[in-house]
């Protein structure tokens, strides 16, 4: 044989146990791939069960899910209304405080101007106490100083009196000698 021909025949030889480990291959792989495609077809069934069980555990939850926005949406409504009914009343209080601040301040200012009437008047009635001690003790001098010039009324006019009297019988005196008066009469009367 020729080397050509060795060559080919050795090479026939390894192809054919090359085949024959590659339909070993094959036939081993068939075997392994069919136990794992029944494996792969039940994860593939049990995965579709499971895929089931959670659209329902899904669909579940969406509807307690809902269930409780609906809540929360009904409790978020109260809510809102108490604190609508709160702010209300707030700015009712606040309104009501600041009237009463306003009164207050009226108050306070009408307090201050009846305190200030007050002091004036008290003053005014001490000032009035004051002139009218004043001026009773004015009367007091005056009637003193009155009765002084009473008195000094009555004594002259005694003396003027007595005066008169005794001017009289002079002039009686000088009238009854026969003469004539030097001096004119003298008239009491005006």
């Amino acid at each position: 044989m020729s080397t050509a021909g060795k060559v080919l025949s050795v090479l026939c030889m390894l192809m054919a146990a090359v085949w024959v480990l590659l339909a070993a291959g094959v036939a081993q792989v068939n075997r392994s791939g069919g136990e794992a495609l029944k494996q792969l077809q039940e994860q593939v069934a049990k995965l579709e069960e499971e895929v089931n069980t959670s659209k329902r555990s899904l669909t579940v939850l969406v509807d307690e899910t809902y269930q409780e926005r609906m809540k929360t949406q009904s409790a978020l409504t109260v809510l809102q209304v108490r604190q609508a009914e709160v702010e209300k009343a707030r700015a009712q209080v606040l309104e009501d405080a600041s009237h009463l601040r306003f009164q207050l301040e009226s108050l306070t200012k009408t307090i201050e101007g009846a305190r200030t009437s007050g002091e004036n008047r008290l003053a005014e009635r001490e000032a009035e106490a004051k002139a009218k001690a004043d001026a009773e003790a004015l009367v007091g001098q005056l009637r003193a100083t009155n009765t002084e010039l009473r008195d000094q009324l009555n004594a002259l006019a005694e003396k003027f009196q007595s005066l008169l009297t005794e001017n009289k019988s002079l002039v009686d005196r000088l009238l009854g000698n026969g003469g004539t008066p030097t001096t004119r009469p003298v008239s009491l009367v005006r």
